[in-house]
């Protein structure tokens, strides 16, 4: 099984990624292998709005953008991090997002492997719990355009720095949970494929 991880966050230090990085570990006890992306790292256009992927179901541009596509098919669960700026994404997980159109279901039907699970993580400096929910119901937009079954959220408030994390022990003990949730999901959508198939072939003897 693989994990495909992305901070959306510009601080590459910062309690994002160290959320991820926790979780990921967890991850990695489960059975997942996994893989942490920095989108600010990264070298992502703006999406120019040309439709051309509409017809040609890939993006004109060439940076970054296609070796994460390839990581986004390639992986079995698909991890989406963003701290909150002004009640929303931050601005590098936006061109991201945006540039993942090729892959909409309803550009082309065919173009994302099916059976892929999705988790969503939100960070904010505030109290009001309402903000992450907002980033969250974004990724699970977003995971369901590329029928990606969305199976769990993080969320945590009242985090400023990452040095504030060591108040959340007992929120961050919930990524254990994540984590194994996410295996059984993994293993039970493999388990209902397997059966399928075999109820195919089956059928196909006579």
């Amino acid at each position: 099984m693989k994990a495909y991880l992305i901070s959306g966050s510009p601080n590459t230090e910062g309690s994002t990624i160290t959320v991820l990085k926790l979780l990921g570990n967890e991850l990695c006890h489960v059975g997942f292998e996994t893989q942490i992306e920095i989108l600010d790292r990264c070298k992502i256009g703006f999406c120019r709005g040309c439709k051309k992927c509409e017809s040609d179901l890939k993006c004109i541009q060439r940076d970054d953008m296609g070796r994460i596509t390839e990581n986004i098919k390639n992986a079995d669960l698909l991890v989406l991090a963003s701290p909150s700026y002004w009640g929303d994404i931050t601005a590098q997980m936006k061109v991201f997002i945006d540039r993942c159109t090729p892959l909409c279901e309803y550009i082309n039907d065919r173009s994302m492997p099916t059976d892929k699970i999705g988790i969503s993580v939100s960070i904010r400096a505030g109290t009001r719990e309402s903000e992450n929910i907002h980033l969250l119901e974004c990724f699970e937009h977003y995971f369901n355009h590329l029928k990606i079954k969305p199976v769990s959220r993080f969320s945590l408030t009242q985090v400023n720095n990452r040095i504030d994390l060591k108040n959340k022990k007992g929120e961050l003990l919930k990524l254990k949970d994540i984590a194994a949730n996410a295996a059984d999901e993994m293993k039970n959508l493999k388990l209902k494929n397997n059966k399928t198939m075999n109820s195919q072939r089956h059928e196909s003897t006579f």
